[in-house]
């Protein structure tokens, strides 16, 4: 029951500004974690109104819903542009089934998305049909367009992504998309761990840099400090020759 009202605010926090478009973009990096980066945009003669200025029309339909954004950790920020404007909505997870059970906004095109986690793969399916919204049986408006994008460091071993470019698997929803529309992902934890262990010898090869760089420049600043020393030893010793010689 937490997880419907918990969906629908954040359904009405994405459709409050009426006619938006709204883009997931999940990212799962070569560490093996995942990020989550919701930009939500609207066309900025449709969200001003009264005497509000933009900044005040997006702040008051966000303020309804940050208790929820926040019990769920999201970050959020407002942002105000020339043409659109609108919410970027950030949140981190541990790993893929992480963000599928805990992110809102991919249940906004779906009743549900599975995810199943086994010794080799994570396997994500959509649940039922593609969820569509109608104005005559709903109070709220459909975003116009809604895509869903996961960018991964190689290649999945299965998909059913609209667009695939570069390792970035892509999915597109508005009014024309067929009921029938399905997500499937099916990701290697083989080629993961391969990711990890290359970002973590790139990590300590940076860290092993670091150390020898810094070692480099205390020695040198230890030999500076030094020759400095020496000459002002040198310098001092002669004066004080000098001044006692003419004594």
């Amino acid at each position: 029951m937490k997880k419907i009202g918990l969906l629908v605010a954040v359904i009405l926090l994405v459709i409050t500004l009426s006619g938006c478009s709204a883009v997931d973009t999940v990212t799962l990096d070569e560490s093996g974690n995942v990020k989550e980066s919701v930009i939500v945009r609207e066309n900025n003669l449709d969200l001003q109104y009264g005497n509000n200025s933009l900044e005040d029309s997006i702040e008051e339909a966000l303020a309804e819903h940050l208790d929820i954004l926040n019990f769920r950790e999201y970050n959020t920020k407002v942002v105000v542009d020339d043409e659109e404007s609108g919410v970027n909505i950030t949140n981190n997870y541990k790993n893929v089934c992480d963000f599928i059970n805990k992110t809102v906004f991919s249940q906004y095109i779906y009743n549900h998305i599975n995810c199943v986690s086994d010794k080799e793969y994570y396997t994500i399916d959509s649940v039922g049909d593609y969820v569509i919204l109608k104005s005559d049986e709903n109070v709220w408006n459909v975003p116009s367009k809604m895509t869903l994008r996961i960018n991964m460091p190689f290649e999945a071993t299965e998909n059913n992504a609209d667009t695939v470019n570069n390792n970035t698997y892509i999915w597109y929803f508005g009014d024309g998309t067929k009921a029938s529309k399905s997500i499937h992902l099916k990701i290697s934890k083989s080629l993961i761990k391969q990711a990890k262990n290359k970002y973590d010898a790139k990590q300590n090869v940076i860290h092993r840099n670091n150390t020898i760089k810094t070692i480099i420049t205390v020695i040198v600043v230890v030999l500076i400090i030094g020759v400095i020393g020496y000459l002002i030893y040198k310098f001092l010793y002669k004066r004080y020759k000098e001044n006692k010689i003419q004594y």
